[in-house]
C-alpha cells in the first residue's frame, strides 16, 4: 500500500489538535435537517443486523433524501434520477455487503492481498454507483458511498476536504482523474487512522462525530474554521511541539483560503448589485 499524506498535515499530527478540531465541528457547525437526516441514517446502520437491508430500496430513499439536504441538488450539483441510482446499487449489493464488512482503522492490519481486494472494490463502487447527473461525481458519490459504508469511506467536499487532503480544491469532470483522487483521500485516511492510532473508543456518537472518517471529516472542517489565533493559543498553553514547516504551510494554507472566500464574497456583492441595476447592463444582456 503506498504512502499517501494530507497536504495539510496541522489537524492530523497529533490527537489533541485532532479531537480540538473535531470539537469545533459539532460547536458551531450546521445542523438542523441536514444532521437529523444524516444521524438518522447512521442509527438504522447501527441497529440493523443484516448489512443487505441496506442497500434496498428504502435505505437508498434516505440516502437520496440526505444527500438533497446536504446541498448535492442545487447550484451546478444535479442527483441522478431515484430509480437509476437504486438500479447501481442493486448492481453492486454483492460488493458493497462485502465492504460493510471493513472499517477504515483496521485496514493497515491487513494483508496485502485483502486490502489491495477492498481497494479495487472501492473503486468498482465508485465508478459505477449513479449518484449525479451533473459531470462532476466525486462529491456526490464519495458522499452516497459514505451515508452506505460510513465506517470505511470519508464524505468528499470542495471546501473542506480536497484542500486539506490535495492542496487544493481539483475540479475535473474526466472520471479517471476524479478516481485517482478518490484514492489519495482514501488512502491519506487510512494513513491519518493509523498514525493518530484512532479506535472505535474514538466515535462518542455526538452529533456530527459519528465514525472514524466522519472524525476525519470533522478535523477537516475545523481546522478550516477555525481562527488561527485560536489554534495559536491551543497550542501554546498545551506546549504542543509543531514542526515549524507543518505550521508555516498551514498558515499559508489559511491566508490562501481566507483571500478565496473575500474574492468569493466580493463576485456576489457585485453581482447581487448589477442584478439590481439592470440598467449597467449592456442592451443585449438586459
Amino acid at each position: 500500500m503506498r504512502v499517501v499524506l494530507p497536504k495539510i498535515a496541522l489537524p492530523f499530527l497529533n490527537r489533541e489538535l485532532f479531537f480540538f478540531f473535531c470539537s469545533k465541528v459539532n460547536a458551531l457547525y450546521r445542523s438542523g435537517h441536514e444532521l437529523g437526516l444524516y444521524r438518522s441514517l447512521i442509527e438504522k446502520h447501527r441497529l440493523i443486523e443484516n448489512p443487505g437491508i441496506l442497500f434496498e430500496e428504502p435505505f437508498c430513499r434516505l440516502v437520496m433524501s440526505t444527500l438533497e439536504a446536504w446541498n448535492m441538488n442545487q447550484r451546478g450539483a444535479r442527483l441522478a434520477p431515484f430509480d437509476r441510482f437504486l438500479q447501481s446499487v442493486e448492481n453492486n449489493k454483492q460488493n458493497l455487503v462485502e465492504l460493510h464488512n471493513y472499517r477504515l482503522e483496521t485496514i493497515h492490519f491487513l494483508s496485502i492481498d485483502e486490502r489491495d481486494e477492498i481497494f479495487g472494490l472501492l473503486k468498482t463502487v465508485f465508478s459505477s454507483l449513479s449518484v449525479m447527473d451533473s459531470k462532476r461525481r466525486i462529491v456526490g458519490v464519495s458522499k452516497a458511498m459514505h451515508f452506505l459504508l460510513p465506517d470505511l469511506v470519508l464524505p468528499i467536499d470542495s471546501s473542506y476536504t480536497l484542500p486539506v487532503f490535495c492542496g487544493y480544491n481539483r475540479p475535473s469532470n474526466d472520471l479517471d482523474q476524479e478516481l485517482d483522487t478518490f484514492t489519495d483521500v482514501f488512502l491519506a485516511t487510512v494513513r491519518v487512522s493509523k498514525n493518530l492510532n484512532l479506535t472505535v473508543s474514538d466515535v462518542e456518537g455526538a452529533k456530527w462525530n459519528t465514525s472514524i472518517p466522519k472524525l476525519i471529516d470533522n478535523a477537516t472542517i475545523g481546522a478550516t474554521i477555525c481562527e488561527v489565533s485560536e489554534i495559536r493559543g491551543l497550542i501554546e498553553a498545551k506546549g504542543i511541539q509543531i514542526p515549524r514547516e507543518n505550521w508555516q504551510s498551514f498558515l499559508k494554507w489559511k491566508r490562501a483560503a481566507a483571500a478565496r472566500k473575500e474574492k468569493a464574497k466580493a463576485e456576489r456583492e457585485l453581482l447581487k448589485y448589477v442584478l439590481n441595476h439592470p440598467e449597467l447592463l449592456p442592451e443585449h444582456l438586459r
